[in-house]
């Protein structure tokens, strides 16, 4: 008798979706961003804070009945400030100028979650649209997501799709970004399966995460960057983030993917 390690059973059951879940998890999205939507729809520049948004998502997730896709200290986060990371959203107030980034994610029948980012910029008195900059910024953000897309299909490892958005990055003129292009959703927000980073490796291998190929049923929530420098010298990221399922010759968006930049009147 001889013993085989069930490591690679597990990882395929895990990581690999079946259609009635990517249904459910796509539902989820949809839910998710829509709610993000109506979150923007509230805001009053220079009433409105970040915790303002993220109380109002809460408030939806609990009359539905759903629970937090992460850490719920950190779920919501809203930021219209420089770049912080995964944290929780602050008494920051909204002002005219502001970019706007939502992160948030819900648990549906304690099972399967969503992981969403949608952005929005406050017009100035007088603007009736974002300026040149900021709607660059976002072309090269949605940019970065549609090329990390059109990367993704069965056998191409991780770190591949990582490499084909930095290269669009860098031809754009984006601030390096410290973070992953994206990584495996389903079960848990960064779950099982191979993640979509190591791009910039010189040896890649060194992250064997990187190396696994990508799968039929898989899911990916992956962000399109471009990163800027403020005024005062912090980092701003546009990261406008989306769900899609590896098929077996390519990858789908799994819910319509953000295509403008939401604009908030700061006339309200």
């Amino acid at each position: 008798m001889k013993l085989v390690s069930a490591d690679e059973l597990i990882y395929e059951w895990l990581s690999v979706k079946l259609p009635e879940e990517v249904e459910i998890i796509a539902k989820a999205s949809e839910l998710t961003a829509q709610w993000e939507l109506e979150a923007y729809a509230q805001v009053v520049p220079g009433k409105s804070t970040d915790a303002d948004i993220a109380r109002f998502l809460k408030d939806k997730m609990e009359a539905y009945g759903f629970s937090d896709a992460w850490n719920p200290e950190q779920n919501p986060n809203v930021n219209s400030g420089a770049d912080r990371g995964h944290s929780h959203a602050t008494d920051k107030v909204i002002q005219p100028g502001d970019v706007i980034q939502i992160d948030f994610g819900v648990r549906v029948w304690d099972m399967w979650v969503s992981d969403i980012q949608r952005f929005a910029y406050v017009l100035r008195p007088g603007e009736t649209s974002a300026p040149d900059s900021v709607q660059y910024y976002f072309e090269s953000s949605i940019g970065g997501n549609r090329v990390a897309l059109a990367a993704m299909a069965p056998g191409v490892k991780g770190y591949e799709v990582d490499r084909a958005q930095r290269e669009w990055m860098a031809e754009r003129g984006s601030e390096p970004v410290m973070w992953s292009t994206g990584h495996p959703v389903g079960y848990v927000a960064h779950d099982i399966g191979p993640s979509l980073g190591g791009g910039l490796l010189e040896d890649p291998s060194s992250r064997p995460s990187v190396m696994r190929p990508l799968k039929p049923g898989q899911l990916f929530a992956f962000d399109g960057f471009h990163a800027w420098k403020l005024p005062d010298g912090g980092l701003k990221t546009m990261s406008v983030e989306e769900i899609a399922v590896v098929t077996e010759d390519g990858a789908r968006y799994i819910l319509a993917p953000q295509e403008e930049l939401v604009l908030i009147s700061s006339d309200r």
